[in-house]
């Protein structure tokens, strides 16, 4: 007995040994780590992207827009966001944003579908469907987003890129305008009906604009006055767009009687030297007309490049504005004219200045026959109001107006060179007068790849930094913790 038990290990010189308790405590430390880890990547799985993603991008590419999070946190409804797409297939921008949106609301659910895979789920829909689409329902409708439609290529960019003109070429991230869009759209109660008034030379609404209120979930359609009699019943906000030509006395009564009963109007106007005292009326009955000429800008300050008749007017509080405002954006403008409040014979009448010009401003009353910019005796002196928004609250209705006196808002050029501030002026006007201020003004984002470029002799110091200095660091590093543990 006594020589088995001298053969029995020592359990507790093992358990003792000073080896043993470093060995037990690297495993116990090792599996506190792991446990750590795992409840780690649990929490963070179930963390919106918005939160374990952060957006590292200078121009902060895949941060939601402030329309996008206000819309998406205030659904009251179930909404279903489908990506068809082929597993394997997908693109990495669509499902951070997807993700992104549905980080934003209990409300929204984003799911991906292989169309291979389910092809009975492609049939359920009269539409046609095709790989990379996104589909967005609501209780009410739905709406499908194509493919094509969530990038925008720059067409002068691309051509010269397929002729090796340039190494890239210019790309636009179009997805949250579009979801933001069809969220809207899918959750509107009621979707906003625009008719354009047509037959007196007005300026047709461009591919551009037709694109805009299908953005803005505006169906719109063309009316002439002179054969349909009335303004149709179920038009929510009248668009006039620079007639050249005078109405009859039926036509302006028509939109008067309109506009008494709560109706809504967006009017652009442009100089003409046609007179046109039935048009006119129209805005005479709130009080309103317009100054002789058309106006040049004298404060260079309130110009773009130093051009008299590119003007940069002063933007004064109103919902139509203060969005722009906060933002800092200008807008610009051309030859407007100047807008003349005489007061209204109703003290129900509300009129607000939008954009006024500088008081070195003036009107040239020789129209297109001027032989100077410059200011002439005969000239009207400002400033002037060239926009304003028009509103009537009355027993059972109100009517809401904003009359814009030149039709250069509408300009892609314009609204190019300040940053899309003249096409936003018009969508929040718009979204005003029909009371649909949910409208949605998401901007594209460029994800053109961005270069960095530097001059050849930062080149060499970057270059010598990661060739000799970093490995060389590291060498020492290890040397010394090296010497360290001989020393012990």
């Amino acid at each position: 007995m006594s020589e088995n038990k001298s053969r029995m290990p020592d359990l507790g010189r093992i358990f003792g040994n000073r080896v043993f308790r470093r060995g037990g405590f690297s495993f116990l430390a090792c599996a506190v780590a792991l446990a750590i880890a795992v409840v780690i990547n649990l929490v963070a799985g179930a963390l919106p992207a918005s939160v374990i993603h952060l957006d590292t991008t200078m121009e902060k590419l895949y941060t939601l827009d402030e329309q996008t999070v206000r819309l998406v946190r205030g659904l009251n409804e179930d909404v279903t966001l489908t990506y068809l797409v082929q597993a394997g297939s997908e693109d990495e921008t669509v499902l951070e944003y997807l993700d992104r949106y549905e980080g934003l609301s209990d409300h929204l659910k984003v799911r991906n579908v292989d169309p291979d895979m389910n092809p009975s789920f492609v049939q359920g829909f009269t539409e046609t469907i095709g790989s990379g689409d996104i589909i967005v329902e609501g209780s009410r409708r739905h709406k499908i987003i194509p493919k094509s439609d969530l990038y925008k290529y720059d067409e002068n960019s691309y051509y010269a890129y397929l002729y090796g003109m340039t190494s890239d070429y210019q790309v636009d991230f179009a997805g949250e305008s579009e979801l933001t869009s069809a969220l809207d759209y899918v959750t509107s109660e009621k979707l906003p009906h625009l008719y354009q008034i047509t037959g007196h030379g007005e300026a047709a609404i461009q591919e551009t604009w037709q694109n805009y209120l299908r953005q803005e979930n505006v169906e719109w359609d063309e009316v002439n006055l002179l054969s349909a009699g009335k303004v149709p019943e179920n038009c929510d906000v009248l668009w006039i767009c620079s007639p050249t030509s005078d109405y009859t006395p039926e036509e302006a009564e028509a939109v008067k009687e309109y506009l008494y009963n709560g109706g809504s109007l967006l009017l652009f106007t442009d100089y003409i030297e046609a007179q046109t005292p039935n048009f006119s009326s129209i805005m005479e009955a709130y009080g309103l007309s317009v100054t002789d000429g058309f106006i040049v800008e004298g404060d260079l300050s309130h110009t773009a490049n130093q051009t008299p008749y590119y003007l940069l007017p002063d933007l004064e509080s109103h919902a139509v504005t203060d969005p722009l405002i906060s933002a800092r954006l200008p807008v610009m403008i051309s030859l407007p004219r100047g807008i003349e409040e005489k007061g209204a014979s109703r003290s129900s009448v509300q009129v607000t200045p939008l954009l006024k010009t500088s008081p070195e401003a003036y009107s040239k009353i020789g129209g297109l026959s001027i032989e100077t910019w410059e200011q002439e005796p005969d000239d009207i002196a400002g400033p002037f109001d060239v926009a304003v928004a028009v509103e009537e609250t009355f027993e059972g209705g109100t009517t809401r107006i904003v009359w814009i006196t030149t039709t250069s808002v509408l300009e892609d050029s314009f609204s190019s060179y300040t940053g899309g501030a003249d096409a936003n002026f018009v969508l929040n006007a718009l979204g005003w007068v029909c009371e649909h201020e949910s409208a949605v003004t998401v901007r594209t984002k460029d994800f053109s790849r961005q270069y960095l470029s530097m001059n050849s002799g930062t080149a060499l110091i970057f270059a010598g930094i990661v060739a000799i200095v970093i490995p060389l660091a590291a060498l020492a590093a290890g040397l010394v913790i090296w010497i360290r543990r001989r020393r012990k």
